[in-house]
């Protein structure tokens, strides 16, 4: 805070001197229109405040009322103080309204994060459903496939005894006639 009265300073002694010029042009003013014959002297004197700040003080000083106070230094210093108050409060209000936009856009990101984020869901969920009804569909197939095997068994197994049977009969017959010629021609 000490720093910042001391960048003000060189501003309050610059007021203060330009106040207590208006107090001294404000009495020469007040004796111009006592004496109407200095009134050129007093134009030539009141022609520097022509310019800015000057020049509202004396408009100030025009509209002035006879027998109204003039701005007074503590006046002048609150109200400077009250500008240096605005000015650092305009400065916060711009820096709220710039975080404003920069949350704004990070809010618009992050709505495109999401989106594209909720697109990935939904084909995890798609490809997580179809993965789902493939395997109850290979399910079925092993389930299938397996009473078909056990089915099988029996009729394989019966299938490959009739057929050692009839081998066995085939052989058995050509050893029976394979004896009997043998008997035969002895």
């Amino acid at each position: 805070m000490k720093i910042q009265m001391q960048q003000y300073e060189p501003k309050i002694m610059q007021k203060k001197k330009i106040a207590a010029r208006l107090q001294r042009l404000s009495r020469a003013f007040r004796g111009r229109q006592t004496k109407p014959q200095k009134n050129e002297n007093m134009m030539q004197e009141f022609e520097f405040l022509t310019n800015g700040a000057e020049k509202r003080a004396l408009d100030m000083l025009n509209a002035r009322q006879p027998g109204e106070q003039l701005v007074t230094l503590e006046d002048a210093a609150a109200l400077e103080a009250d500008e240096q108050y605005l000015l650092e409060r305009d400065a916060d209000i711009q820096a709220i309204a710039s975080s404003v936009q920069d949350v704004a856009q990070i809010f618009k990101e992050l709505a495109v994060l999401v989106i594209d984020q909720g697109t990935i869901l939904d084909r995890i969920d798609f490809n997580m459903e179809q993965v789902a009804e493939r395997t109850r569909h290979a399910t079925a197939q092993l389930i299938s496939a397996d009473r078909h095997d056990k089915q099988a068994r029996p009729l394989r197994c019966v299938l490959s005894l009739l057929l050692i049977i009839f081998v066995l009969t085939i052989v058995l017959i050509f050893k029976l006639t394979a004896s009997s010629r043998r008997r035969r021609l002895r």
